[in-house]
């Protein structure tokens, strides 16, 4: 009995770390960095959405930990799309400084 409660717990859990990493990434990845830049300004909404960003990543890592099998390709995705949206600030950052300007 005890075995059987800790097994739907992990599945809880896993599942639960999935749908808040997904939840995650559409924010952030969608026009979420442009939401706190707007009310926290640059620096601290630089900040929160890369924390933001960081733990989804993170939230992603979990059920790979947890030696999951199923659904590893989406873990993975879920992983490297959370990091990717981790350096939209420097990516913006770049172009703003870097590449709009030997267009103009």
């Amino acid at each position: 009995m005890k075995e059987k409660l800790l097994n739907v717990l992990l599945y809880i859990a896993i599942y639960t770390c999935i749908i808040v990493s997904t939840v995650i990434l559409f924010f952030n990845g969608s026009f979420g960095y442009f939401i706190y830049i707007l009310t926290l300004g640059e620096q601290q909404g630089t900040y929160i959405f890369s924390t933001i960003g960081l733990i989804g990543a993170l939230l992603a890592l979990i059920p790979l930990l947890f030696h999951k099998n199923a659904g590893k390709f989406y873990y993975l995705v879920l992983l490297g799309a959370n990091s990717v949206v981790i350096f939209y600030p420097y990516m913006f950052d770049a172009i703003a400084t870097h590449i709009f300007p030997k267009f103009i």
